[in-house]
């Protein structure tokens, strides 16, 4: 089974994704992103961090394939995250690839590189023109593919670019950094309140204040602390 594309019927306004291609105007005709921060940057999907099975059951992590001076932007994840793209992602529309499947053989590395072939196609990447990548970030395979099949195109490194469009945050990104601390300070709350009962172990107060954490924001969210009591 090969690679499966789904287009968004309801894209979102996205300054992320403008103030990238703003950024990346001078530098290239198509980039393909792959590193966590810039492909959540750009598309409004949370890459999720892979660790344990979801780490070595896929070829690759997500990417984003998008035009700089055109409108097509395009999303690659696994399968397993395909319905966390669907609802989070504000680009045209969603690719996926192989990872584990209980039932049936999978191909990981051959769908994932047909999604990047399909991708680059959507941004419109052709015979010849520049391709902007992420270096450190890019699998080795993609890059030979990228050779193999797009053998006239020149990369470049669009990293630091990306990393100055992001110095000055969007609207969505303060709200979100907002909400983040908001979130901060119901768990530092919680702590200042379990703190005055004697005899409390530090397991049992840092269930409740992440759970505390996880109620205020309707879902489960990742946390990242260390608690001890002495």
């Amino acid at each position: 089974m090969g690679a499966h594309s789904v287009a968004n019927q309801s894209v979102t306004p996205n300054e992320e994704l403008t103030k990238a291609r703003q950024a990346l105007r001078t530098l290239c005709d198509v980039a393909l992103l792959s590193s966590i921060q810039h492909v959540t940057y750009v598309s409004g999907f949370e890459v999720p961090h892979a660790v344990g099975v979801t780490a070595v059951t896929v070829y690759a992590g997500a990417f984003a394939a998008l035009a700089v001076r055109d409108e097509a932007a395009w999303l690659g994840v696994s399968a397993g995250h395909a319905a966390q793209a669907g609802r989070e992602s504000r680009l045209d529309g969603v690719l996926t690839f192989e990872g584990f499947d209980s039932f049936r053989p999978t191909d990981p590395r051959g769908t994932y590189l047909e999604a990047v072939r399909g991708a680059l196609v959507h941004a419109g990447l052709g015979k010849s023109g520049v391709l902007g990548i992420e270096p450190s970030a890019l699998p080795y395979g993609a890059a030979e593919y990228i050779a193999l099949h797009f053998p006239t195109v020149k990369l470049v490194d669009v990293t630091p670019a990306l990393e100055n469009a992001r110095l000055v945050k969007t609207e969505r990104e303060i709200a979100l950094l907002r909400r983040a601390a908001a979130l901060g300070d119901v768990g530092q709350m919680t702590l200042a309140e379990l703190a005055q009962t004697p005899g409390r172990n530090e397991f049992d107060m840092w269930g409740e204040l992440t759970a505390r954490m996880n109620q205020a924001a309707g879902h489960e969210i990742p946390v990242v602390g260390e608690l001890v009591s002495g």
